[in-house]
């Protein structure tokens, strides 16, 4: 009779810890499409990064990303000439962290539609366009 209740027991914990992975949710996936944009201006530079995040295909998590920069380097009191640079990315969303993975860079990009901001690392870009 142990046996038996021990054997429930354990089969038990291990159908609840089967539980399925946390759904989307769909205010930040529906938040994700967009521009974002994070001015830059200090001493050294001033410009402005772009993340420009398109939904890629009939799945909702896959997704390209563009990066688009815009800088002009102050040295010494000398401005230089802009420089532009442009990046394409393939993304994937991760319904666990709910956020975006971009592998080959090891970017992870945050979403908050409360404050309409975009976070990679330590930077905030702020959503301009929907």
């Amino acid at each position: 009779m142990k046996a038996i209740i021990t054997s429930w027991l354990i089969a038990a914990l291990f159908l609840a810890g089967c539980g399925s992975a946390p759904e989307s949710d769909p205010d930040i996936v529906s938040f994700i499409p967009g521009t974002y944009v994070k001015q830059i201006d200090h001493e050294f530079a001033k410009g402005e990064d772009t993340m420009i995040i398109r939904v890629a295909g009939p799945s909702v998590a896959d997704y390209t990303v563009q990066r688009r920069s815009k800088f002009q380097q102050t040295i010494d009191g000398k401005s230089f000439k802009p420089r532009f640079e442009i990046h394409q990315y393939k993304a994937v969303y991760d319904s666990e962290s709910q956020r975006l993975r971009i592998p080959n860079k090891e970017y992870v990009l945050s979403f908050n539609p409360d404050s309409k901001t975009l976070t990679l690392g330590t930077t905030v870009y702020k959503k301009v366009i929907r």
